[in-house]
């Protein structure tokens, strides 16, 4: 059986290195429920005649002129839209509008940043640090309830209020 004490020290130091992260994450998402998403500035770069959809190459191909030493790690397609990822930074957009593609460069703000990486649109980089995230979380709730089970004075509330949690969601999920 795993020492209290042990289970204590995993509680904090997960709790105390991944907050500031957790934090951003509440934030963000509570903004983007709320309608508030953030803000991107649209910069018209050319208009190009194009015979397919734009791929990885023809993509490639169009950016190394646009500006040289551009980077993308995939593409994404969205109706007669295509965009490079991660757009967590500037990034391009190729978007038909009858038989042309106009190119724009989109530039985030910060809250519309923040809210690209919570949704894991970020780096690979970054969207292997929201996995470890998502096990912290786990490990936090995990060892917090678990202390608050192997603590005889805070048995009962520990469970209870778990008790009153699983039954609100239930609730929540008979109206969906």
């Amino acid at each position: 059986m795993i020492k209290r004490n042990s289970l204590v020290k995993v509680h904090l130091y997960a709790s105390g290195f991944f907050a500031p992260f957790l934090l951003i994450m509440a934030i963000t998402g509570t903004f983007y429920l709320l309608d508030i998403k953030g803000s991107e500035e649209r910069v018209f770069v050319k208009e190009l005649l194009l015979e397919n959809k734009p791929d990885e190459v023809i993509v490639k191909n169009v950016l190394a002129k646009v500006e040289p030493g551009y980077d993308f790690a995939y593409l994404k397609s969205a109706g007669t839209r295509v965009f490079t990822r991660p757009t967590t930074r500037a990034y391009y957009s190729f978007e038909k509008e009858n038989d042309i593609y106009k190119l724009y460069k989109i530039k985030p703000n910060i809250l519309r940043t923040l809210i690209e990486v919570h949704k894991g649109h970020g780096p690979k980089a970054m969207r292997i640090f929201e996995i470890l995230l998502g096990i912290a979380l786990l490990t936090i709730l995990i060892t917090g309830v678990w202390i608050g089970i192997m603590t005889a004075r805070d048995k009962k509330v520990t469970l209870i209020t778990m008790g009153a949690g699983a039954a609100s969601f239930l609730i929540i999920l008979l109206f969906l």
